[in-house]
């Protein structure tokens, strides 16, 4: 399914973006009520918090253009009022969440593969903030999650190497045990609708992190274990894994530049959404 762009008449502001994360009471020209989680903002609104202004007052807007912008209170002061900007979203298209469009194969020169141009990390953050847009309800992070101080799984990118996986990124936080895991494959098109379970058993040593293998093929998945433990994570096969890799390593260090103005469960929301986006674009035939 494709979205179309409609060009709007110069009387009729385009929708520019919607609320991320929120706390405190905060208002926009565009609307009587106070903003919430996910309200649209169109271009040139004006966006301010209402008084009385306290300390964890903070907003954070994203944007169809993959931008952000957030803001959070300082001794009973926010700041000037935003406006928000005129986005071009032309180029949106969730059929293909890597960023759009299918990743574009280049032209190879005689007696040389063809390489596949992959999109940008901007595209593909515009791609998440889309896909949280139209349809929030699955990447939530359950209620017994958000309160919970403890640590937790983590989201990842995971390789598939002769049908193994290193599982460490994923227990970076956790105490060493054995974990018993159910990971439900989820098709990344409808995240909300998991296709297979498999089963894990992983033994986890913060000494020896090498040791934590599983057996999961390609394919997004959510992880749910005991204690409330739960993430979501990409496996790739091991000639997507560097490039999916570091692009998800790039929007975890962009999240991480949010914990001001982001709720952590907020962010990570935003972090299964991109893994959506790259389970999508690691569908492609990597020649």
């Amino acid at each position: 399914m494709v979205f179309a762009t409609v060009e709007l008449g110069a009387q009729t502001p385009k929708e520019a973006g919607y609320v991320l994360s929120i706390s405190g009471d905060w208002r926009s020209t565009s609307s009587r009520t106070p903003l919430k989680q996910f309200q649209t903002l169109p271009s040139q609104a004006r966006v301010f918090p209402v008084k009385p202004i306290k300390q964890d007052h903070f907003i954070a807007i994203a944007l169809f253009n993959g931008d952000t912008i957030r803001v959070r209170c300082r001794q009973g002061s926010c700041g000037q009022s935003l406006v928000i900007p005129t986005v071009n979203r032309k180029t949106t298209d969730t059929t293909h969440a890597a960023g759009g469009s299918p990743p574009k194969k280049t032209q190879a020169q005689p007696g040389t593969a063809e390489r596949t141009q992959q999109p940008s990390l901007t595209d593909r953050v515009a791609a998440a903030f889309w896909s949280l847009f139209h349809g929030h309800e699955p990447y939530i992070v359950p209620v017994f999650v958000r309160d919970n101080a403890t640590a937790d799984l983590r989201e990842a990118v995971l390789e598939n190497s002769s049908g193994q996986v290193a599982m460490a990124p994923v227990f970076k936080d956790l105490p060493k045990g054995h974990y018993r895991l159910v990971a439900k494959k989820l098709n990344a098109d409808q995240p909300d609708v998991f296709t297979a379970t498999v089963s894990l058993n992983v033994d986890w040593d913060p000494q020896q992190p090498a040791k934590a293998q599983a057996a999961l093929d390609p394919g997004l998945y959510q992880l749910v274990g005991l204690q409330k433990l739960e993430s979501w994570v990409l496996v790739t096969t091991d000639n997507q894994y560097r490039e999916a890799s570091n692009s998800f390593a790039s929007a975890l260090k962009l999240s991480s530049e949010w914990s001001r103005e982001v709720d952590p469960a907020d962010s990570r929301m935003f972090l299964r959404a991109f893994l959506a986006t790259l389970a999508k674009g690691s569908t492609e035939s990597p020649n």
